[in-house]
């Protein structure tokens, strides 16, 4: 019986020391803990374990971020939508491509997204929105706006954009309804109406531009880029005339006709152009010639002064309309003395493009 008593005392004591092991491990364990929790919180920098600290101890509250000498610091995430006002969210336009002014209280991300830009414009909260390729008739658009810490503010605009041509009442024929634009289509599929005239038109003369005839006319807002480049080709050497600007639609009436009953139908369409698709009837159209033409008996692509102007005429806003080869595309024969101001702008984009002027303004505003 002793003996019994003996080895259960024995099996207690074994059970005690287990317990008292596995006592010992968790108190060594927790105090590596506590002392682990204690470099963290005393603002310790452990060697190699920051990003991985930042990774464990970022919540969905805020992020962790270490400072110098490895003291973290918590940084509380902007969740506030940022306040966008446009100018209005109606818009009206014959334009293919339109830009909104756009404000804000907050910083917004810029860039290309996708159907529009939000271009940044010298700070204090103001931007531009562009939009492009609007169709004729309405448009409706979700616009959305970011800020540096991810928060949207969206918003819908409706453009209602009119069609930059009308049909002709009987025919097919389409009209193009603004004369005025500087980037017009006429071609031979578009026309001016027959009484369009540009209502700023102002003498050559005026400019220092020398014309074959007196009284030649030209837009106001072409008359001075076309007196530098005449005045720069002077400085060269290039005595520039001026053989042809300004036509009325009925002045273009019987320059067809001369052509018509000269070479016959065929012919004549593709030497000039019917009444209301001619580009002199919208005043920013200028046929040159010079001295070498008439002396030497060449072609004016050959003289020096046509060299010149083929090379350097969209610094001034001037394009050639109807280039070498590109007579399946315009219609009409190579011209090599027929220019049209566009501005300078746009006349950089179509010499930097490559592109046939028509291609350009079809591209740009059909």
């Amino acid at each position: 019986m002793a003996k019994y008593f003996q080895i259960q005392y024995n099996l207690l004591e074994m059970r005690r020391n287990e317990t008292n092991k596995v006592l010992l491990i968790c108190l060594f364990l927790g105090s590596i803990f506590a002392f682990w929790d204690i470099l963290i919180f005393a603002g310790l920098q452990i060697p190699g374990n920051v990003e991985y600290l930042k990774k464990i101890i970022s919540t969905q509250e805020g992020d962790v971020i270490s400072g110098n000498e490895g003291i973290f610091q918590e940084v509380v995430l902007d969740e506030v939508n940022p306040e966008v006002k446009l100018e209005s969210n109606r818009f009206d336009t014959e334009e293919k491509k339109l830009d909104i002014k756009v404000s804000s209280n907050e910083d917004l991300k810029t860039g290309d997204f996708g159907d529009y830009l939000i271009i940044g414009n010298g700070g204090e909260g103001k931007y531009v929105v562009s939009l492009g390729d609007l169709i004729v008739g309405k448009n409706e658009i979700t616009l959305m706006f970011e800020d540096t810490s991810g928060n949207s503010t969206y918003k819908e605009i409706e453009i209602t954009r009119k069609s930059p041509y009308i049909l002709g009442a009987s025919t097919s024929e389409r009209i193009w309804v603004n004369g005025d634009d500087l980037l017009a289509v006429v071609d031979q599929e578009y026309s001016l109406p027959a009484e369009y005239y540009p209502r700023d038109l102002v003498f050559i003369s005026d400019y220092g531009v020398t014309g074959l005839a007196k009284g030649m006319l030209i837009r106001k807002v072409a008359a001075t880029d076309l007196g530098r480049m005449n005045k720069d080709a002077k400085t060269l050497g290039f005595d520039l005339v001026v053989l042809s600007s300004y036509r009325s639609y009925a002045t273009q009436v019987n320059t067809f006709n001369y052509w018509l009953s000269a070479v016959g139908k065929d012919a004549a369409e593709k030497r000039s152009a019917k009444a209301g698709h001619s580009e002199h009837q919208l005043g920013t159209a200028i046929d040159f010639t010079c001295s070498e033409v008439s002396l030497a008996g060449i072609d004016f692509a050959e003289t020096k002064a046509g060299k010149w102007l083929a090379k350097n005429s969209y610094k001034y806003g001037f394009i050639l309309s109807y280039p070498d080869g590109s007579e399946d595309i315009t219609g009409y024969e190579h011209e090599a003395w027929h220019f049209r101001y566009i501005g300078i702008g746009d006349a950089e984009k179509v010499h930097s493009s490559g592109k046939i002027l028509i291609e350009y303004l079809r591209e740009t505003k059909i």
